[in-house]
């Protein structure tokens, strides 16, 4: 069985962001346009967390909250996982299994998010 050598860079998602005080339509919304499973939250040009659909769902439906009324920021993950883009697939999969997340925020060598990997499989489509 051939081991998996594709980088991050090469299947990820790439990076959209919202800002804490928008609400979570918007943020949906936005993510639902771009068709992704997640979005970085930037707040004075750095990152400050994490919107995910697990986020929307297991957070603010779940809990019956509006979806106009309901900042961003209160339902993303504020300690979000970071992760080279150099990295292999399989070693970024160990990273979430280990973290207990199914979402990693990517970033190239200077530190720039530039996109979004995920468990879902949705990555791993686009690529092919």
């Amino acid at each position: 069985m051939r081991q998996d050598t594709r980088r991050l860079r090469d299947v990820m998602r790439p990076a959209l962001s919202i800002g804490p005080n928008e609400s979570i339509r918007a943020a949906a919304e936005r993510m639902t346009e771009a068709n992704l499973p997640a979005i970085s939250v930037m707040a004075e040009g750095r990152v400050v967390g994490l919107l995910s659909n697990r986020d929307l769902v297991g957070k603010a439906v779940a809990r019956s909250l509006s979806a106009n009324d309901t900042k961003v920021s209160e339902v993303m993950n504020s300690r979000p996982v970071r992760i080279s883009d150099d990295r292999d697939v399989p070693s970024a999969l160990l990273v979430m299994q280990a973290r207990g997340v199914h979402e990693l925020l990517v970033q190239d060598f200077t530190g720039q998010v530039v996109g979004v990997f995920c468990d879902c499989g949705c990555c791993e489509l686009e690529a092919k």
